[in-house]
């Protein structure tokens, strides 16, 4: 569990770091934010990091904030295939955000509420 959580850590801190690195078409860039959704409701849902430990890492971005906190709002699931449905309505949930108000990375503070 450590190795996992320290790759997804590394992975998300890349991308963070990095935003304007994505310019590409919008589904190019929505997908980046299911990615980030993905990583950030794995974490979530296998409890690899209670939500303190989330935002002291990545919570001065405000959209990773608002997802981090959206996340942390919902239960963790107890068994396989309800964790995954909890993983992929997240996904869907914040690629819609994305296509209707663009990539997280870029979102202000105000707009994420």
């Amino acid at each position: 569990m450590h190795i996992y959580s320290a790759i997804v850590t590394i992975a998300i801190s890349a991308c963070a770091l990095a935003p304007q690195a994505v310019r590409a078409e919008n589904s190019d860039i929505c997908a980046g934010d299911g990615m980030f959704a993905k990583l950030i409701m794995q974490i979530r849902q296998h409890r690899l990091h209670d939500i303190n430990v989330m935002m002291k890492k990545f919570g001065e971005e405000p959209g990773l904030r608002a997802m981090i906190i959206d996340a942390y709002g919902q239960p963790a699931m107890q068994t396989a295939t309800t964790r995954q449905v909890m993983i992929d309505e997240f996904i869907n949930k914040w690629s819609l955000k994305c296509y209707e108000d663009g990539p997280v990375l870029s979102r202000k503070a105000e707009q994420t509420n």
